[in-house]
């Protein structure tokens, strides 16, 4: 977990910086146009009387074209708009984090597995570049889960980095997340379709196997895919890959509702 995780920090601090700008940049515009705006109040507060006014009135106006006043009125609305929507981003991230990394107890817990699919597709945000289209179709009468969620997340983190790894710099990269339930077995089943590189017939059958990968020197540990098995298989549940070999890979995963 840690090695992956070593992987996510740079984009994770990428996703964070960025709307944290957005907050630091908005409040200096919006500090410089306040202070623009409380100079016309301290001429106003400044009035004691109408001949006072008709005076200062000429001032006012003379300050409001030096300030553009109604500019900065723009302004101060699009500032208060770009700190709200910095603040609601970093939140989200922050939140999404707290979901992925959330530490399992002893005991099984009762969990939403699009909740945890989502916090760990905004982790990865910055590894799914624009040119990786990812579409999501989830099943809506999906009940909580009896699982460990913190590690499924781990598993979701492992499937989603083999693929955004296996799209590469594909122009036309694509991951397709679905999820599926059934009630009459009682079973879930979450596909994660890529259309990056195949995996060769003559391996597939080794994907999971222990320190097994297709990645250079450096680039893997060969453990993800393993430790994923061992995660489902805790779960008393079922995960394999299919490849068409001509333009997409699949991993399923099938869990219990209640192992």
């Amino acid at each position: 977990k840690m090695a992956s995780l070593g992987q996510l920090t740079a984009g994770v601090a990428h996703e964070i910086n960025n709307p944290v700008n957005f907050i630091y940049a908005g409040i200096n515009g919006l500090k410089k146009n306040m202070q623009a705006l409380l100079g016309i109040l301290d001429k106003y507060d400044q009035i004691e009387s109408i001949q006072e006014f008709e005076k200062t009135k000429k001032e006012i106006s003379t300050i409001k074209e030096e300030i553009n006043y109604q500019e900065v009125r723009v302004d101060i609305r699009e500032l208060t708009r770009a700190i709200e929507d910095g603040a609601s981003r970093t939140a989200d991230i922050v939140q999404s984090l707290q979901i992925f990394s959330r530490a399992d107890k002893n005991e099984k817990q009762h969990a939403d597995i699009h909740n945890g699919l989502d916090s760990t597709i905004q982790i990865l945000s910055k590894q799914i570049s624009n040119q990786i289209l990812l579409l999501k179709e989830y099943d809506n009468s999906i009940p909580l889960l009896d699982c460990f969620p913190g590690r499924l997340n781990q598993v979701f983190l492992n499937i989603l980095l083999n693929a955004i790894h296996a799209i590469g710099n594909k122009e036309d990269g694509r991951i397709f997340i679905k999820t599926q339930y059934s009630e009459e077995e009682k079973l879930v089943l979450i596909s994660f379709e890529n259309n990056g590189e195949i995996i060769p017939e003559k391996i597939i059958d080794r994907i999971f196997e222990p320190f097994f990968t297709t990645k250079e020197v450096g680039k893997g540990t060969g453990l993800g895919l393993s430790i994923s098995y061992g995660i489902i298989k805790d779960h008393k549940g079922k995960i394999w890959v299919e490849s068409n070999q001509t333009d997409s890979t699949t991993f399923y995963i099938e869990l219990p509702l209640n192992p």
